[in-house]
């Protein structure tokens, strides 16, 4: 498990995290969220309190380690190119 509670733009930590199958959990503020929730690649850790930090170690436990590798192939470098020229062919139709 990689705990990033940092308030990033992005934060790509987790993102490496998660592409070794490494669940997460990261801060609700800031842009880390945001790859973790669309990846189902851990948790969010919404408040800090015992109880929300005990719901984020279970939710993270509990990721599929497998689809999680899987998933992150959103962020490969071929995968990211072609979202930008499917993004500008779409931009200039």
């Amino acid at each position: 498990m990689f705990v990033f509670t940092a308030i990033e733009d992005f934060g790509i930590m987790p993102v490496e995290a998660m592409a070794a199958g490494t669940p997460v959990i990261v801060n609700a503020i800031g842009g880390a969220r945001e790859p973790v929730e669309m990846l189902g690649g851990g948790a969010v850790l919404r408040d800090d309190s015992e109880a929300g930090i005990q719901r984020a170690l279970k939710d993270a436990l509990s990721t599929d380690r497998d689809a999680l590798r899987m998933g992150v192939q959103a962020f490969d470098v071929e995968e990211f190119d072609a979202n930008v020229v499917r993004w500008r062919e779409a931009s200039i139709a």
